[in-house]
Order: C-alpha cells, then structure tokens, then sequence
C-alpha cells in the first residue's frame, strides 16, 4: 500500500473535481481514436469516482512486469484531472500520448488506429497497473466433466482474482460460459474465461446490391437498376440478371418468370460492363470473370448494350479496293501500305530513347486481359507467323527491293496499326496495344497503348497478334470553352457527359459506319431527323474542287481553336467530328505530345475502313452550334429507376437488433475437430457460447470491419440498440444440475478415475465447511481477515456484495441485475483504412447528450445516438446506478493479507514506492498545474 501525500490528496480531493467534464481533446493527427476512447472513459462515473480519491495511488503496482509501472496510470490519472478541473473548453493530451506511444509503439506517429485495439491496451494497461496483486501465482483451469456449472464457474473466477485485483476487473470484467460437447459421446465440457470487450459479429447477408445504369442499344431513356447477388458471385452472374430482365422487357407477358434462356444467353453476348471514372471516361471493362469483391461500394457501373456481332461484321463497303479486304491487325503485308485518312504515324527517328516509354502524362494503367481470354480470341505469338511464312515460298520481290536500298517495308516484322496484346511484368497479364513499328532484323516491335503510352523495341517474343475480328471503342464527348488563363489559346476542350461503348469489326466497319454509330446512340437527345446521305461522302461521286477541299481538310491538324470554328463541319456534315484519341480523352494517340494534336480526325467515307486497335478512345467534338441550337437538355437528363432500386435499398438498410446479433454470439456453432475428454481423441463438436457472470460496466464492440482472405471492408449495418433497458436475460447461461449417475455405479466410478465425489456430497462439504468456520470465527478460535469470502470479488459473497460476485440468475441479482442504460457511443465513419471517430457521451450535469468530435462538444438529441455508425457501445447495469465505488471495490486496509494483496509489505520498501509514486507525478508534464497544455 502507498500512502498518498498531502500534495496528492489536494490535488485529488473530491473538492478539487468541481468541473462537468465537457472539454474537448485537440486532434494531435489522427488521434481521433484515442480522443473518442478516452472521452467515453472520462464519463464512466465509477471509474472516475475512482480516481477521485487516494484508492487510485494507493493501488498503483510499481512492481508488475506486466505493466508500465505505473506510467499510463498516472497519465491517465492527470488527463481525468485536468478533464474535470478545467474551466476551458478543450485540451491536448500530448502527455498521454507520449506515454501510450512509448509502450505500445504501435501508437506512435500520426497513423489512424482502431479505437477499440486502443481501448483494449489502455484498460488492460490500467489493470496491470493498479493489480493488487504483487506476485501472479501459477495455476490450472480445472475442466468441468459434469460438476455444477456454479462451483466450476467460481473456481474459474477464483483462479483468475488470485492473478489480478484492480478496479478495471471490478468495473469491466465478466465471464463466459462455452460449452463444448462431442457430437459422438455427447461428453460435455465447460469453460468459464472472464472478458473485458463482448464483441458481437453483424449478421452480414450472403447477398449484396449492385447498382447499375443500363445503356440501350435501342435509343431508348437509360435506367437506373439494381441486381442482388451473391458476395462471392462475379460479373457474369450480374450480367446474367441484367439479360434476365431485358429478357423479360423484350416480351413481357410470354415468357416465364425465368425468361427465355436461348435469348437471355444472346443478350449476356450484347452486354458490356465498364466501371466510369468521374473525369467522364471510361476506367475499364470489366471482364466476367472478375470478382465482385473488387467492386467497391461506390463504383460507378454502367451497363452498355452494344449490337450484336453479326450486325457489325457485315461488309458494308460499296467498293472492295485492296486496302479495304486488308487484314488491318492480321498477316497481310499490303495493310501497312494503306494509311486511311492521313493518320500520322511514328518512325524510327521518333524514338526518345531505347525500351523507354514515351508518356503523354494519363494516370489510367493499361487494361489487362489474361491467357484464357487470348486463347478464346485465337491469338497468334509472331514466332509463329515466322514459322508458317519460311514454310511458304520466299518472298522474291522483297528480296529484290532490299538490295536495291528503297524504300520498302521487307524489315516490318508486323504492318502498322497491327492490333496486339504485350505481355506485362506478370506471366499471365497481357495488355492490349497498337504497332507502330517493327524490325524483322533486331526482332522487335514499337507499341502504343491506349493510353498513350509507346514502348519502344519490345522483344517478338512478348507480343502476340491479335486475331479476333471483335473489338470495342471508347467515346468520350468535348466540347470547346473559352479559356479564362491561358495566353496561347483562346480556347479548351473540356470532357463531359457520359462515355459510350461500341462494339465494332476491324476489318469491316467503314469510317462512315461509325459516324452513324454514334449518330444512332444520340439522335435521341438531338434534333436529328435523317442522317447524311453515304453518297455525300461517296469520292467517285464528287467534283474536283470538292475532292481537293477533303483532302485538305485530311490533313488538317486539330487543335482547340479549330474546334471552336467549326472547321471540320463542311467534311463531316454531321454536326460533330471524331478523332482518336488517348484514353483521358485530351491528347491525339498518333501524334506525338509536343505536336500539340488533340487528336487526327477521321473523316467518315462508306469505302474507308477503321485503321483503329481494340480498347481505343474516341472523342466526340461536338459543334458550338450544334450544341446550341438543337441539343435537348431535357432528354439528355432523362433517367428512368427501375423498382428493384428502391426494393433492394430497403433490403440492404433493413436495421438489425442487437438481440439479434446476441442470437448469434449465443448460436451452437459446429467444429470440425476437437479434443474430447472421454473418447480421448479428436471429434467432431458443438460449441455454444453463453454469458455467466454480468459486469457492472458492459462494453459491447460491433464488429464492423470484416476481413476476409480477398477482401477488407466495413460494414455500414444499422444496429438498433436501446438507449434505456437493454435485457440480456435470455443470453446468460442457465444453471446445470451435475450429471447424475444413470449408468452402472462401477462402470461410471471407473470413469471418472476414482476422484471425483458426487455432486450432492461435495455441496454438503462446502456447506458443512462454511458453518464450521463461522463458529471459530464466532469464537475468536479464527480470525476475521483469513476467512476466504471477505474478499470483494469472491463469488461466495452473493448477499454483500451481489453486484460482482453473483451468479447469474433473478432469484440472487433481481430483475435489475439484467438492464443495462446506454452512457456512451464510440462513433466511425468512413471507410475501412481511414475514416474519422467521434464519441457520443452522456453527460450527468444535465442528463443530455453530448457529442465529443475532437475538440469540439455540442448537444444533440436523444434519437441521433442509435445509427450505424455506432461502433463501441458502453452500458451501465442499472442496479448500480445510485452505487459509489466504494462499495463495488472497497479499498484496501493496511497489513491486508488477502489473497496476497501487499502481504508482508516492509514499511521501507512502502516509503520507496511512495517516492517513486511522487516522482512520476512530478516527471508529468502535467504535475506542474498543467495549465500550459490547456487551449481556451
């Protein structure tokens, strides 16, 4: 024991604890945790009760290994004093934050932390702290084998206080009860563990919603949807929901509520999910193999019908000139001699450097495919092309133009424009590309990626050809904007709307079929009633003045102020342009960056084939005037809600009941393999989990972060929880009479070994123990301080002390025994990883609540307490609510020999612990008054 100082005694005095407690924690960086924490402890009655008299220096164990020798009680113990002396509206707990970071480095810096790993070490710090304990006994946790749960459950108890006494076990500590029985024996075995923290797992659904913009291929409004599937489902189960319900739409009132399955799998061929970044372009496309579990909550999914394949495959040239059957990503060599609408292309001398990468600044990465998904397409490694062409006959022509020095393409290893997939760091991740250069000698290839990206003499071997005929573009829409900063162009091109997906044929969609692509997808929010005539873009049929005028628009350079004067109108006659662009939709994918290009037009001809890549962007520069005079806002904003999204938010938001997630905690739970006592091997078991013994300060953790093998994520569940009469009655365990001897008398003695007495026979011994001692002590035969249950945490002073020591049943404890009254709320919003905490607390001065975030503290009303974002919550049973401290933890008298408490203390060894008590007191930034950490 140490015997406080009149200093300390001042400074600790019930007077000197005149203040409400209503000030505010400074936010040191991101100590939000440890302020929400802290201040949900701060308004435990009991605890700071505790604090307010000499029990708190009285107890503290210098001498505990397992503590911090008494350093975060003594801060602790000047943070609630500074807490509840202030008069100033907020304070920074930079001394406790010290102490804390010192012995659990884990603290240390400005990292966000989970307020319930910090609460766990503080209490459990606190309890090492002030444990009267001084020397820890080694014992054994006896096994139940049928005993009474009651004389079990207490010597579990008694175990546990002969290692730690402190007020935090006092105030904090409960016990289980877990039962364990052999699903083959029917052997039952029982636990009883004490516990600080109840932590109750949501009831998570085995479903998830995903929220859905469907774009029809048909023109008509696009809508909202939303689909329910399973958590561990993938983007082919979605999109076979999506086809289900377009299915349905098609020929509603023919087909079963299952839908048509031959035309549901045609559809899932049409559809095409991309996640939309908010800079209006397109992220990615997903593929259907990719687990849900990496959609996030707030990606934005968009679900493009796109036509079906044989309806783009279709030729639809009016000529059939060499350069429109040329293979344009495939092994003719005459392709790379056809370059369609002037597109500029890179040469050699274009090179920066060697195996570098030529960036135009995009932050999107290249989209990936896998092996599988090549192998589908068809695709061809180039060593292969080599193979079959020396099989073939040797090309005598290129022979000949290579020793005559001209200008010939016999060094391309693969024509320009090749569409390609390269392969990337990981050896089954490909990423798709386009060729702007070869060299048969050095064996290498020079790619541009969507993005803009070029990688400069990549080795053969890491390029595959791309066969597959099927292929999808990118749209994005520009506009032109004056510029307000900048002094060499009067004019910007700024994305918006929202991106498109078409699904084209390499070698047979003609650069006119796109233009009316695109004019068919947006007629609907444009004014448009035919579009251009293909013979109005027909060469043969132009005069001479019009074919010099189009060609010389082909080599028009774009840049924003040709834009905005509408330069491109006369050739295209459509009222917009498309150009080819990078995948953040700025910057030209032919040009190089300093050429300043915002992309090569493609001029639309029904003869011209598209000279583009898969997984290419186009940009949509729409007209000033077009824009102005015949764009309808109204019909652009449109937007139809299925019900399956208001039907499914209902489902997702349904609250939970806390009783609910206690019918969980409490469920039988089976296990593979367990160690059975009586057929001395491995079983399969049951295991329920029930409450014994009720603390008088209940803290109940929601687990709301959920960590899986694949995912990390929080849940955002509304838990309803009472404020006022939380019953948990029905969740503690019931009392079990022994196991009776049914069976033959020696079979069963020989069962238990010979050791154990009947039940009925060991009660009679303890009842016959306790009224033999209370006679010697009634005749001053036995002294009053070694009877065993003078000890405030015995389980067998029920009638003195029922609060703590108790068994679980209303006969003992009343119905009181069972409430609990909310007093405290730790807060998290945001994501899982980051987000910020905030505490809600039950003020006693004027019985409102209060809202604690960081330094600031307001009142709010009773029913914003209860939402989900409560993350911890702290109960006060009720029958302790007009109870002081004192008699939930009576302080310890001097020369106390119970249970090892200071025994044999010599009063030098005392007067030692007293000086160091004093001493950290005054190492305390805040033992000089404190007053300099306190911010009005």
């Amino acid at each position: 024991m140490i015997a406080a100082s009149s200093v300390v005694k001042r400074r600790f005095s019930k007077d000197a604890f005149t203040g409400h407690g209503l000030v505010g924690l400074d936010n040191l960086g991101n100590t939000c945790y440890m302020s929400s924490a802290l201040q949900c402890l701060s308004h435990t009655r009991l605890l700071v009760e505790y604090f307010k008299n000499e029990a708190y220096l009285r107890d503290i164990n210098l001498r505990n290994r397992d503590g911090t020798n008494g350093k975060l009680a003594v801060a602790f113990g000047e943070l609630l004093r500074v807490l509840w002396t202030s008069d100033k509206k907020r304070f920074a707990p930079n001394e406790f934050k010290r102490v804390l970071a010192k012995f659990n480095p884990q603290f240390t810096g400005s990292d966000q932390h989970d307020a319930q790993e910090l609460l766990a070490f503080v209490l459990s710090a606190l309890s090492e702290d002030l444990n009267r304990i001084m020397t820890k006994p080694y014992t054994e946790q006896p096994d139940s084998d049928g005993r009474s749960d009651v004389i079990v459950a207490d010597e579990w108890w008694q175990n546990h206080l002969k290692r730690e006494v402190s007020v935090i076990v006092a105030l904090f500590t409960g016990q289980y009860k877990s039962l364990l029985e052999c699903s083959v024996c029917h052997y039952e075995s029982a636990r009883f563990e004490p516990f600080t923290f109840l932590q109750l797992s949501l009831p998570e659904s085995s479903f998830r919603s995903i929220l859905l913009t469907i774009i029809f291929n048909s023109g008509r409004v696009p809508m909202k949807y939303s689909v329910r599937v399973k958590h561990n489902a993938t983007i082919q189960d979605v999109k076979h929901e999506v086809a289900t319900f377009l299915s349905r739409e098609l020929d509603k009132g023919v087909v079963t509520s299952s839908g048509n399955n031959a035309m549901i799998e045609t559809l899932k061929t049409q559809l095409v999910i991309a996640r939309i970044s908010s800079l209006h372009i397109i992220d990615t496309i997903l593929d259907g193999r990719t687990p849900l579990s990496q959609i996030h909550e707030k990606d934005q999914l968009t679900v493009f019908q796109v036509d079906p394949l044989e309806s783009v495959t279709t030729l639809s040239l009016h000529e059939a000139p060499e350069k429109a059957l040329a293979k344009i990503n495939g092994n003719a060599s005459t392709a790379s001699s056809h370059r369609s609408n002037s597109i500029p292309t890179d040469t050699k001398d274009t090179k920066k450097q060697q195996n570098g990468v030529h960036t135009n600044g995009n932050t999107r990465s290249q989209a990936s495919v896998t092996d599988e998904s090549m192998e589908q397409e068809g695709s061809q490694s180039i060593e292969d092309e080599s193979e079959e062409q020396e099989a073939g006959e040797p090309d005598d022509a290129n022979d000949d133009e290579e020793a005559e020095g001209g200008d010939n393409h016999a060094d391309e290893l693969l024509p320009v424009g090749t569409s390609v997939f390269v392969r990337g760091d990981k050896a089954k991740e490909y990423a798709s590309a386009r060729v702007i250069g070869s060299s048969a000698k050095s064996g290498t290839v020079d790619v541009a990626y969507p993005t803009g990206n070029r990688r400069y003499f990549v080795p053969q071997g890491k390029v595959i050809v791309r066969q597959s005929d099927e292929a999808h573009i990118y749209l994005v829409h520009r506009r032109v904007e004056r510029s307000t900063n900048s002094f060499t162009n009067a004019h910007i091109t700024r994305l918006f709307g929202a991106p498109l997906v078409l699904r084209i044929s390499l070698r047979a969609t003609s650069t006119f079929d796109l233009y009316i692509a695109v004019w068919k997808r947006l007629r609907r929010i444009f004014n448009w009633q035919a579009p251009p005539a293909p013979t109005e873009f027909d060469k043969s049929t132009q005069s001479d003045s019009e074919a010099a005028e189009h060609e010389g628009h082909e080599k028009l350079k774009a840049d924003a102020s040709a834009l905005a004067l509408g330069d491109h109108l006369p050739v295209t006659k459509f009222g917009f342009c498309l150009r080819m662009v990078t995948s953040h939709g700025t910057g030209c994918s032919r040009c190089e960056w300093l050429e300043g290009c915002l992309g090569c037009l493609i001029l639309p001809s029904p003869h011209e084939p598209l000279q583009l890549t898969a997984e290419e962007t186009i940009a949509i520069d729409w007209d000033i005037r077009t824009l102005k005079e015949e764009y309808d806002p109204i019909q652009a904003s449109k937007l139809d809600f299925d019900n399956s999204v208001q039907h499914n938010k209902r489902q997702d938001n349904m609250p939970l009941s806390i009783e609910h997630c206690m019918d969980m905690f409490t469920a039988k739970e089976r296990i593979q393999e367990a160690y059975c006592g009586r057929c001395k091997t491995l079983r399969p078991a049951t295991k329920t989990m029930d409450l014994w013994r009720l603390p008088p300060l209940l803290v109940i953790q929601l687990k709301r972060f959920c960590y899986t093998q694949v995912s990390r994520r929080k849940l955002h569940h509304l838990v309803d929880f009472p404020l006022r009469g939380l019953q948990l009655e029905n969740f503690v365990a019931k009392q079990r009479e022994p196991r009776r001897m049914q069976e033959s008398g020696l079979q069963y003695w020989r069962f238990l070994g010979g050791k154990l007495k009947h039940e009925e026979e060991e009660h009679d011994a303890v009842a016959n123990k306790e009224e033999s001692r209370d006679a010697r002590i009634e005749e001053g035969d036995e002294d009053e301080s070694t009877r065993p249950s003078t000890n405030p945490l015995s389980p067998s002073r029920r009638e003195s002390t029922p609060l703590l020591d108790a068994p679980a049943t209303a006969a003992v404890r009343g119905k009181d025994g069972f409430l609990y009254d909310l007093y405290a709320v730790v807060n998290h919003v945001g994501a899982l990883g980051g987000g910020h905490y905030f505490a809600y607390v039950l003020s006693e001065k004027d019985g409102k609540w209060k809202c604690f975030n960081d330094h600031q503290c307001k009142d709010i009303d009773e029913t914003e307490v209860a939402s989900s974002t409560a993350y911890i919550l702290f109960y006060r049973r009720r029958d302790t609510q007009n109870m002081s401290i004192e008699e939930l933890f009576p302080p310890i008298v001097p020369n106390s020999t119970k249970h090892g408490e200071n025994s044999g203390r010599d009063p030098a060894e005392e007067s030692a612990d007293q000086a160091q008590v004093e001493q950290l007191l005054e190492q305390s930034k805040l033992a000089s008054g404190g007053s300099s950490c306190i911010i009005s």
